[in-house]
């Protein structure tokens, strides 16, 4: 993964420190699942050692691995309520009944929501702002990911040396402080992303039925090898950079497709669509179809259009002269090119 950040589309150094730094933040509650590896009483349970290999495995992945689509930070959001779980058990074992470390905690906790409060606060939307101004937002997130480390590393250090009381009270607030702060953050921050996040809006039923009944029929009457192609690629409306995520045609049908979703392939995550000629090429199919056309997409290999009719794909009556029309239940439609 680092070497993608690295290695990929040249960002300047500010965007690049500001990514790593989320991935740092992301990590974090994945790493307090090691628990067991600096607390003794956990290292004798072995649901402890449970929750630790799932949360360093799911580190391992994110750190090896690098998609396209930086898909490995989903091993991450995965194990993150098991590194919660881990962290919260290593705070109740540092306070282990005790009234003046309990008060001491909470003390940090709330440092940790007024962290967590004023990062969420100050959150710059990415609705199209520069990558240096959307990653300011990281630079908050870098104080509290810079301040666990660091008292992480505190605890681990005083673990290597304890044989002295000194060194053992000192470890201890290191971790309660921590932990404090983590557990702080969580409480702010986990309310507050639900609060904020954008609601999805429901997916209209009679399209979902339309892309079953489609699917079906594609896959009982059209060659499994046949390749198809697709004006249908982007959540919202159609461009050549847009939320590229819709696949029912190769998911649903089982099909080779030329042109469908793009935003997790190699060449174009997160990006604009690499061929945007045949981008044009293949809307314009569906839009203003001529022989030429076809005939590039024939070229290609393409058998099949597969076609979504609605208010935002419109779908020229043409099409149906130019190919032969072989489907069609009102929403999705399919022609193959003679």
């Amino acid at each position: 993964m680092l070497d993608l950040l690295v290695s990929g589309t040249p960002v300047g150094p500010l965007f690049l420190l500001g990514a790593l730094t989320l991935v740092v933040l992301i990590l974090c509650r994945v790493l307090l699942g090691v628990a067991p590896l600096v607390e003794p009483r956990l290292r004798r349970d072995p649901v402890a050692w449970l929750l630790c290999g799932i949360c360093g495995s799911a580190t391992a992945a994110v750190l090896l691995i690098a998609h396209a689509g930086y898909s490995e930070l989903y091993f991450a959001y995965g194990a993150t309520p098991f590194g919660i779980v881990a962290g919260a058990w290593w705070l109740g074992e540092l306070i282990d009944g005790d009234a003046r470390a309990a008060r001491f905690a909470g003390a940090w906790a709330l440092v940790g929501a007024a962290l967590a409060g004023a990062f969420d606060w100050v959150q710059v939307p990415t609705g199209g702002e520069s990558p240096e101004t959307r990653v300011l937002t990281a630079y908050v997130a870098l104080a509290v990911a810079g301040l666990l480390l660091a008292l992480w590393f505190a605890v681990v250090a005083w673990r290597r040396n304890r044989r002295s009381a000194r060194h053992r009270d000192a470890g201890r607030r290191a971790a309660l402080i921590a932990l404090s702060i983590w557990v702080g953050s969580i409480a702010v921050s986990g309310p507050w992303m639900a609060v904020t996040e954008p609601v999805a809006q429901p997916t209209r039923t009679d399209t979902t039925a339309a892309v079953a009944t489609a699917s079906a029929w594609i896959r009982d009457n059209t060659p499994r090898d046949a390749l198809f192609t697709s004006n249908w690629h982007c959540e919202t409306y159609e461009a050549v950079q847009c939320p590229s995520r819709v696949w029912w045609a190769s998911g649903l049908a089982g099909r080779r497709m030329l042109i469908e979703g793009w935003s997790y392939t190699p060449q174009s995550a997160h990006a604009p669509f690499f061929d945007p000629a045949l981008l044009e090429i293949n809307q314009r199919a569906y839009i203003l179809p001529n022989e030429a056309d076809l005939d590039v997409l024939r070229g290609r290999g393409v058998e099949y259009l597969v076609a979504i009719k609605n208010p935002t794909h419109y779908v020229s009556p043409q099409l149906a002269t130019l190919t032969d029309k072989v489907y069609d239940n009102g929403v999705i439609a399919v022609y193959r090119i003679r």
